[in-house]
């Protein structure tokens, strides 16, 4: 058999509604002398696996391993035949999907993961989250693998996807509009228009908050509602134009006052039966396992880190703001004030300081910072006898609310380290592990009832009891 002079040939494939993988690859045989032995070498696989995809079968190893050698050797395009194969299915399936403008702009997988990524970046949207609500049967995480470049979609997925993006995911309002829709449509299975009569966010705000309401004072409108004062405060400086964004539980706090007017007690208490499932759901979503090396010379075990969703979010009051991400659709955000994030211990022992004031010592309020002895390079707020005493501290409203803004910097830092690829976190917590583990224990403090005896106890462990008894010089 002759040979082409020039091996491998690719032919001008032409890409349309009817092509399949079978006609591609006999084009590329018959303009390479129809070797397939040869192209199956090449692309590493055995003849009978070639064989395989001259009839149309796309094997496993076609999606994965062998994908970007077939695509090389060939020259056939199998993301865009991927997209045509899914469409074919689909269109068989429902028509109609073939009037979106959106349907005949998505040719590749790339197609569909830059549409995916645009959503993404729009105000409304937060990460990925609610583009999953939207596209039921994919994970999160999945499109987030999709969209930090990591895989593609394929097969179930893709044509989720393909059906989900035609029909067009929401674009328009605020992101407390995108988020109070989308969770009613999960909680009621209908949208906020037949169930509240209401379309946004501002709209559920004028029902509940009419111009009488916002004349009263926060402590009367929690009083009158059930919504915290905090929040109630919070609710009554709110405008059109605020950029801030309101927890799920707030909203729904919102939803209920409204519906009591308007729903009988049989859909109010089906409501309430949701609500409290959706909560439970959103509260686990927000659960990051971690495993961090114990400062405690005992066996390595993860530590569970409870991140609930903050009651408000808003947007940090850094001068200068510092990217720590590999994903450019990701932005976190750290306030240049990084050393207040001594006030979580000031916060966690502020209660027991009060309890114990002679026992044990604390932070000082002000000027420096001072936490204790060092032991094992680390400075512990459990241990040293030279701390001051601040049992007479009584924090004003200003103080409690700058020490809450301090503990979210330190769930904001940590959330960063946690987003890195995992040999940079791993790197980053050989020097902040230490420091985790001692946080830990100061939140464990907060609620036993001996300060001492629990501060002992952790130094004990930490360092042996032969040590520790050495150190204090006694017997």
């Amino acid at each position: 058999m002759t040979l082409p002079d020039t091996w491998p040939k690719r032919p001008d494939y032409v890409y349309n509604e009817d092509t399949t993988l079978n006609s591609l690859v006999a084009e590329f045989l018959t303009a390479n002398g129809k070797n397939s032995r040869r192209a199956a070498g090449e692309i590493g696989v055995k003849p009978e696996t070639f064989q395989q995809w001259e009839r149309g079968n796309w094997t496993e190893g076609l999606k994965t391993r062998f994908f970007s050698a077939f695509c090389r050797i060939t020259g056939i395009d199998l993301d865009r035949l991927m997209v045509i194969e899914a469409k074919r299915g689909l269109f068989a399936k429902d028509s109609s999907l073939r009037n979106s403008s959106t349907w005949k702009r998505l040719n590749t997988r790339n197609d569909v993961v830059t549409e995916i990524r645009r959503i993404k970046s729009l105000p409304s949207y937060d990460g990925t989250r609610l583009i999953a609500w939207q596209i039921p049967g994919i994970p999160e995480e999945t499109i987030n693998q999709w969209t930090n470049g990591r895989t593609k979609p394929e097969g179930n997925y893709l044509d989720l996807c393909l059906v989900a993006l035609s029909r067009g995911l929401i674009e328009s309002g605020t992101r407390n509009d995108l988020a109070l829709r989308l969770s009613m449509r999960r909680i009621c299975g209908m949208e906020i228009e037949e169930s509240l009569s209401v379309s946004t966010f501002e709209g559920l705000m004028n029902a509940v908050f009419t111009r009488g309401m916002r004349a009263l004072s926060p402590a009367v409108v929690a009083d009158r509602t059930g919504i915290a004062r905090s929040t109630a405060a919070k609710l009554l400086e709110w405008t059109p134009a605020s950029e801030a964004s309101y927890p799920y539980a707030t909203m729904f706090a919102l939803v209920r006052l409204v519906a009591r007017q308007r729903w009988d007690d049989a859909s109010l208490e089906r409501f309430e039966r949701a609500r409290v499932e959706f909560l439970d759901q959103e509260t686990k979503a927000y659960t990051v396992r971690t495993q961090v090396k114990p400062v405690m010379r005992s066996a390595e075990r993860p530590v569970v880190v409870e991140h609930p969703e903050p009651e408000l979010k808003t947007t940090p009051q850094s001068t200068e703001p510092t990217r720590a991400t590999d994903d450019p659709d990701r932005e976190y955000v750290v306030d240049d004030g990084v050393a207040r994030l001594a006030e979580f211990y000031r916060t966690q022992l502020l209660e027991l300081a009060a309890r114990f004031p002679n026992e044990v010592g604390m932070i000082p309020i002000m000027p420096g910072l001072e936490i204790g002895e060092t032991v094992h390079e680390v400075h512990h707020c459990l241990t040293g006898a030279n701390i001051p005493d601040v049992g007479d501290w009584d924090p004003t409203d200003a103080e409690i609310q700058a020490m809450a803004r301090s503990i979210k910097l330190v769930r904001r830092a940590y959330l960063i380290v946690l987003a890195m690829p995992v040999q940079r976190r791993n790197r980053v917590m050989a020097t902040l592990g230490p420091e985790l583990d001692e946080l830990f224990l100061a939140d464990r403090a907060k609620s036993v009832e001996d300060i001492m005896y629990y501060a002992n106890a952790v130094n004990l462990e930490r360092q042996g009891a032969e040590d520790f008894y050495k150190r204090k010089g006694r017997k």
